[in-house]
Parts: structure tokens; sequence; C-alpha cells
């Protein structure tokens, strides 16, 4: 668990308190809990997502080996290989 905020209230049809629990898993999920009973639950796990990368889909085999004699490097290593997925 990350974090868990407790709230106390009056309740409506009788006297006395009631309380409302929210815990914040370490993986952003959110669950609220009335006593003992779950309300609800979220995953939240893109929450704290800081890059994204978009990805095409791999290119034609003729593409991919074009671009590959292309970009060769003199060693005999392929460099567009460290940049394209096959």
């Amino acid at each position: 668990m990350a974090q868990i905020f407790l709230s106390a209230f009056p309740k409506k049809d009788s006297e006395g308190y009631g309380t409302k629990l929210l815990v914040v898993g370490e993986d952003h999920s959110l669950s609220l809990f009335s006593g003992t009973r779950l309300l609800w639950s979220r995953e939240e796990a893109l929450a704290s997502a800081t890059q994204t990368q978009i990805v095409d889909l791999p290119a034609e085999l003729s593409l991919r080996t074009s671009l590959q004699k292309e970009f060769a490097d003199p060693s005999g290593r392929v460099l567009l290989d460290s940049y394209v997925l096959i």
C-alpha cells in the first residue's frame, strides 16, 4: 500500500458514525471500503506513465532488406536492426 485515507461521517439512518477508507496501492490502484465492505476498486496502472513510445508494425521483407543495405555499417553490422523490430 502506498497511501490510506480515512473519512468518518455521521450515519443518516442511525446514531453514530460510519467510516470510509480509500486505499491507494503502489501500482496506483484505488479501492474504497465502507467498514469492511469493498464498495469499488479501480486499476490505475497507467496513471503514472512518464514516457510513451509509438512502434510501427514490422515492414515488408523487401523494404526491410533495402533499408538494411542502405544503413549497413562498414564493419558489417546492420545499424537498422537496433531500431526495427522483426
